[in-house]
């Protein structure tokens, strides 16, 4: 384990037959858990083995504590063909029972194997039958942006995270959707780390992408609290105050962002990395 950028981060060795940026989320139940609890946390969870998932959520519910699970459905070894397989409701069951929120990779990109494994549509369903289960849906269904805000208009429980998809032509949906106020409840800011590069400079992106000021808050943290049943959790009461207050972020940090991020820009396109990226092409 090693600080990157202002995060932890684990690297385990790549298994056989996974592609490379596997091996960033190659760790055990038990070792991410040690992570998260000196870090003061018990939000994450990753499975020691996910041939037997069902097993696994119960192990690191009871015994470790964990109150959130990130899964892949539509990679192996369950190549489900969508988030809505009937063979993940045990699964979803038992998430909802507990109180853990279920974390969803749903990129058309990388999600499955094709993309009709990102479309919202199972989304939808998964939600509407597990009405209690809090579902975060992590790079946003991408492609399907308005496809994805219309069943969080219509799902109260589904909480969209587009990530690094954000800033693709179609990001501006997101930001137009939750400046009319129809997901301003539970649009997640994601950065995808360590995908996006350096923090500092994906929280300045996001800051700088045309938000009301008054959402601010709510799509920073306010809604995470509520997607991660922490509102109630006493060592957040900061962060409580704030969105009461609504003194936390605002103009005054979109402005700080609009200072710094020119010269992050370029620190980076004249940093030594990215003069050797230049060089090879």
């Amino acid at each position: 384990g090693r600080v990157v950028d202002g995060a932890i981060v684990f690297v385990g060795p790549a298994g056989k037959g996974k592609e490379p940026f596997d091996a960033l989320f190659d760790l055990g139940g038990a070792v991410f858990a040690g992570l998260c609890l000196d870090a003061g946390s018990e939000l994450g969870s990753v499975l020691d083995d996910p041939c037997a998932p069902l097993a696994e959520l119960v192990r690191c519910s009871e015994q470790l504590g964990l109150r959130r699970v990130a899964i892949e459905p539509g990679r192996a070894p369950l190549l489900a063909e969508h988030v809505a397989d009937p063979r993940l409701y045990p699964f979803y069951e038992e998430a909802e029972k507990r109180k853990i929120t279920v974390f969803l990779q749903t990129s058309g990109i990388w999600g499955g194997v094709d993309l009709h494994h990102a479309h919202p549509r199972w989304i939808d369903r998964v939600a509407h039958d597990f009405p209690a289960l809090h579902l975060i849906a992590g790079h946003g269904a991408y492609p399907f942006v308005r496809e994805m805000i219309a069943v969080s208009v219509r799902r109260p429980n589904v909480f969209p995270s587009p990530d690094l998809y954000l800033y693709t032509p179609s990001g501006r949906e997101w930001v137009h959707a939750v400046n009319k106020g129809q997901i301003t409840e539970q649009f997640l800011f994601g950065s995808a780390f360590p995908l996006c590069g350096d923090l500092t400079r994906t929280v300045d992106r996001f800051l700088l992408q045309g938000w009301r000021p008054a959402v601010l808050d709510r799509i920073l943290f306010g809604n995470a609290l509520r997607a991660l049943h922490l509102e109630d959790d006493v060592r957040f009461e900061a962060h409580r105050a704030a969105l009461r207050d609504g003194r936390r972020y605002g103009v005054g940090a979109m402005a700080r962002a609009a200072l710094r991020l020119p010269f992050r820009e370029a620190a980076r396109r004249f940093s030594p990395r990215a003069k050797g990226r230049s060089e090879e092409t």
